[in-house]
């Protein structure tokens, strides 16, 4: 009995390590307009609740870090987040990743998305 109950909290710790949010918003069919804010979803468990998130835009092309979407983190457990209007962007390919601030090594990736630029608004590029 002790061994079965040593096993069952290993597995709980070891599933919390492991958890990772789950990003809905944006999939691969969302396009995002330069200028226009973008809305970013997420499903969290009960493992990220007390958490504080980083999210970011990445460039598919270069893998870098396009933009810092939150200035500052925001809980892991808010389930959504709409950014600031955003940039012109050289690149129109991109995806969002979000992680715990403590925790860089562990990130949820979205699908692959576009990024337009709006011409009307004259925003420069980033």
């Amino acid at each position: 009995m002790k061994f079965f109950s040593v096993c069952v909290g290993l597995l709980a710790a070891l599933s919390g390590v492991y958890a990772r949010l789950e990003i809905s918003i944006p999939d691969a069919d969302s396009v995002w307009i330069s200028g226009s804010p973008g809305l970013v979803q997420w499903n969290s468990s009960a493992t990220e609740f007390g958490l504080l998130c980083n999210i970011q835009l990445i460039d598919v092309i270069t893998t870098q870090v396009a933009l810092n979407l939150t200035n500052v983190s925001v809980p892991c457990s808010v389930n959504t987040f709409t950014t600031q209007p955003l940039p012109t962007f050289q690149n129109m390919e991109y995806m969002v990743r979000i992680g715990e601030t403590n925790n860089a090594s562990l990130w949820s990736y979205t699908q692959d998305f576009r990024i337009l630029p709006d011409n009307s608004t004259g925003a420069g590029h980033i």
